[in-house]
């Protein structure tokens, strides 16, 4: 598989669920992560979560839509 660190990713419905999950793979192989989602309050838990897991320089934002 071609390395996806250092692209950008956009993630919808990455609050919860299988979009929560993918947030967390895509971050932890370097890539940068916008998620998007209808709740704040659940991208805030994924972004920390992706935070932790992502390598030093990894860019992970939220985006409410």
């Amino acid at each position: 598989m071609e390395s996806i660190s250092g692209k950008i990713a956009v993630v919808t419905g990455g609050g919860t669920g299988m979009g929560r999950e993918l947030c967390l793979l895509l971050a932890a192989r370097g890539a940068h992560v916008a998620l998007c989602d209808i709740s704040e309050e659940n991208m805030s838990v994924t972004a920390e979560l992706c935070r932790a897991a992502a390598p030093a320089g990894t860019t992970i934002s939220t985006h409410i839509c």
